[in-house]
């Protein structure tokens, strides 16, 4: 005997839109990449730096990405990020 389920009709769909077998996609909402402020801040802690420190380079990346006008490293020059 082959396989058995050679045998069984093609199952129809009972819900419209929800393709074959009747059984409804799930859609999830994608997982946001954290930002970057909330990355150095998990990565600092995970390195078990102090508080305070982590408020003080927190707020040198703030007042780096504002001076350059929230410009993308990639977009300036090596005298610009250096």
């Amino acid at each position: 005997m082959a396989n058995p389920t050679e045998r069984l009709p093609p199952r129809s769909s009972t819900h419209p839109g929800t393709g074959t077998g009747g059984i409804a996609a799930i859609s999830f909402p994608v997982a946001q990449k954290p930002k970057l402020l909330d990355q150095v801040g998990h990565a600092l802690h995970m390195r078990h730096y102090s508080p305070g420190t982590e408020e003080s380079y927190i707020g040198w990346i703030k007042r780096f990405i504002l001076f350059h006008n929230k410009r993308h490293p990639l977009e300036m020059g090596e005298s610009e990020i250096a």
